[in-house]
């Protein structure tokens, strides 16, 4: 999913893709990557992925699991990146 402006995921909605936004706001479930300027994992909330973005915000009795990158400057999908995201490890 791609947006210029906010995405919200609310307490009962889903979302299994990647997301690309200015900001995104998570109380309900993501199951992918972002790629956001701003991130809000909100109580209630769970993201299962991986993350760049200037700003991260998880609330209390929110869950993230995944990996998370800071953007230096810039907004989405530009500035530097501190680091690069580790490659998933084989499973066997």
């Amino acid at each position: 999913m791609r947006s210029s402006n906010i995405v919200t995921i609310g307490s009962s909605g889903s979302l299994k893709g990647e997301v690309f936004a200015e900001k995104l706001v998570v109380s309900g479930e993501l199951d992918g990557n972002a790629d956001c300027a701003n991130v809000e994992i909100l109580a209630g909330g769970r993201m299962n992925g991986d993350l760049v973005s200037s700003n991260l915000i998880i609330e209390s009795q929110a869950i993230f699991e995944g990996y998370s990158k800071i953007r230096v400057a810039g907004g989405v999908g530009g500035g530097k990146i501190k680091g690069e995201l580790p490659k998933p490890k084989e499973q066997i």
